[in-house]
């Protein structure tokens, strides 16, 4: 008899019918007396007296198979596979199976580790007709029309302002097994799989994003509601609430802050900045810098103090001569991109003031970059281009008992002057503009600022190669430099800088790379992923921010260039490098960082950073250690 009805109603195992219509036989009851069943339309009939196999007929029960879908048993008129006589003479029934889960007779209901509750409680009349239904799998129920609801009454979706499509047309099994899973809230794979089998934009595919948002990675419904939700894509809560959920410390730094970025507070603020899932820039910034900066300063901006902050990117645009951080492409090398303590959101000290006495403590900021030693020593010929001789004439400026801020000489964002000099400076308590007339030449230059006479100063020149850099629609561009004016001649043996160095430590053939690059040939600027020469090298340094031709003179590629565009010699590198590193170059000019060697009182000689490091990945790999030594009389 098993086998048999195996055969006329088991449904296919693993499917949404197979596991409904092992509910169906919970209603063993209902034929008994056929309570549950649609009265026949026809006269009451006289109940059987005696044991009879034919329990539907026009007058008796005629309703049960009558329906679109029937179960396996009651399709083939065989009620007695679930029900037993307990009194044929008043025609009573009881069921054929045990009461605590009849369903599991036939149908396999082993359960994994949650278990739907009217299924661990033997409930399955619950969701099925026992006999047959109208609906597939002989719900009680159009699940599209409140089935589910009617237990998980607290989840009226309905009156939400943005439903998940699933729930909108009632397939809530499309996401959930009917009776048991091995996953939580019965899901039929682990949520993070289960959201990206639908939503496949949201996974970034190889090599197109630099940053992933962690949720992306293991739990899509930590910002959003599976189901619905007044919010838009069926957020949990509104930015930046939802993204202070999870960073509790950026919630901290704008309530405590004096200084706040303002557009990280209104509703939504975050992702005018950030992109939700992934990006192909760090920290899953929508678009580079100052890009992204543009897009809000690109007008006059008031600050909550009543100031007025200037339109960056008209500033930018008429100013070609950039400060690095901005050619780089790095607002925040300077700025706090949230909230902090200082004006201007600076991550570091630097004075307000115009005029201010000189601390070296004042100008954390600027020293992160720049060598201290270009204010502190009043002479040396590499410590800065503004000397007249070896007179260091930064030092000479700042070391005076009235004091002049970065600021007295230098734009800080962008000039029309090399070096980006300021074209005049505020005097006097009516801000007079006094006009520095600052000029470049060959071997120096020259200033004549108000009613002082002309000042010159002689460093002994240096050719400039550098393309200019402007703006154009927001978007930082290199345009074809000036001719450029003869190139230094480059240093491959050992340096003959200020400090004694080895050659350079070059890959053999590789050096000069003229050899390979035509200096009559355009220069392609685009930042992009090199493919036919150099494919081999993975730049991971500052890789945001930096590309090849911020480091490699374009013009002249046996040369390398300074973030102000002045060549310089390989053999002379640490130049380079200490633009950005001030701090290790300090100590490497010690002999404190990298290797010194020579006499103690007498000459040194140096290694270059690039003999450590590699400059397109300067972070050491990680070094296995050693066993550690074998003590006397452990030896093998």
């Amino acid at each position: 008899m098993g086998a048999r009805r195996t055969a006329f109603f088991w449904p296919p195992r693993h499917s949404v019918g197979w596991a409904c219509g092992a509910l169906f036989l919970l209603g063993w009851g209902a034929l008994a007396g056929v309570a549950g069943s649609p009265p026949s339309s026809g006269p009451a009939a006289q109940k059987p007296t005696t044991v009879s196999e034919q329990c539907a007929s026009e007058t008796c029960h005629a309703s049960i198979v009558n329906r679109k879908v029937m179960h396996g048993p009651v399709a083939q008129k065989k009620c007695l596979e679930c029900h037993r006589y307990d009194d044929p003479a008043q025609h009573r029934f009881k069921s054929a199976f045990p009461k605590e889960q009849p369903c599991g007779q036939c149908h396999d209901m082993k359960h994994k580790a949650v278990v739907h509750q009217p299924v661990q409680e033997g409930k399955c009349t619950a969701c099925h007709d026992p006999h047959g239904s109208d609906f597939k799998n002989s719900l009680v129920a159009d699940p599209a029309h409140g089935l589910c609801l009617s237990c998980h009454k607290q989840a009226d979706y309905s009156k939400k302002k943005f439903v998940h499509g699933p729930v909108t047309t009632g397939t809530c099994n499309a996401c959930h097994e009917a009776h048991f899973s091995s996953q939580p809230k019965l899901l039929l794979q682990p949520a993070r799989d289960l959201c990206v089998g639908c939503h496949k934009e949201v996974v970034p595919k190889t090599d197109e994003a630099l940053s992933v948002h962690a949720p992306v990675k293991d739990n899509c419904v930590g910002c959003h509601d599976p189901h619905a939700s007044d919010l838009k894509y069926e957020l949990k809560q509104a930015a930046p609430d939802l993204c202070f959920s999870c960073h509790k410390n950026v919630k901290e730094l704008l309530a405590t802050s004096p200084v706040v970025h303002k557009v990280g507070s209104p509703e939504g603020g975050c992702t005018g900045c950030h992109a939700s899932h992934f990006s192909k820039l760090r920290k899953l910034e929508r678009l580079p810098q100052p890009q992204e900066c543009l897009s809000c300063h690109d007008r006059l901006v008031k600050t909550s103090d009543g100031r007025t902050l200037s339109d960056m990117a008209a500033l930018l645009k008429d100013n070609p001569v950039h400060h690095g951080p901005i050619r780089l492409g790095s607002c925040t090398a300077c700025h706090q991109p949230h909230a902090g303590n200082r004006f201007r959101l600076l991550i570091a000290d630097y004075p307000a003031e115009f005029y201010a006495p000189f601390r070296i403590e004042q100008y954390e900021l600027c020293f992160r970059c720049h060598v201290p030693d270009l204010v502190l020593q009043p002479r040396g010929v590499g410590l800065t281009w503004f000397r007249d001789g070896d007179k260091n004439l930064h030092w000479l400026h700042v070391n005076q008992q009235k004091g002049r801020t970065c600021r007295a000489c230098h734009e800080v964002h962008a000039s029309q002057r090399a070096f980006h000099v300021r074209e005049s400076v505020p005097f006097g308590s009516g801000g007079w503009l006094l006009a520095i007339n600052f000029k470049q030449t060959p071997t120096g230059g020259s200033c004549a600022p108000g009613c002082h006479a002309q000042k010159e100063y002689a460093n002994g020149g240096r050719p400039q190669t550098a393309p200019a850099v402007v703006l154009q629609e927001g978007v930082m561009a290199r345009v074809a430099p000036e001719p450029p004016k003869p190139p230094v001649k480059p240093a491959v043996e050992q340096g003959t800088g200020e400090f004694p160095v080895p050659a350079p430590p070059f890959s053999p053939g590789l050096f000069p790379c003229t050899g390979c690059h035509d200096p009559s040939l355009t220069v392609n600027a685009e930042r992009r992923a090199l493919r036919k020469a150099h494919g081999d090298i993975e730049l991971r340094h500052d890789e945001q921010h930096r590309w090849c031709l911020d480091c490699h003179n374009a013009d002249n590629r046996d040369v390398l260039r300074s973030a102000s565009g002045s060549p310089i010699p390989f053999a002379e590198s640490y130049r380079l490098c200490a633009q950005c590193h001030g701090d290790k170059y300090r100590d490497w000019q010690a002999g404190v960082h990298g290797k010194r060697t020579g006499e103690w009182d007498g000459r040194k000689n140096y290694l270059l950073c690039v003999h450590c490091h590699n400059p397109h990945a300067p972070k050491f790999k990680p070094i296995p250690p050693l066993p550690p030594p074998v003590g006397p009389g452990h030896a093998e």
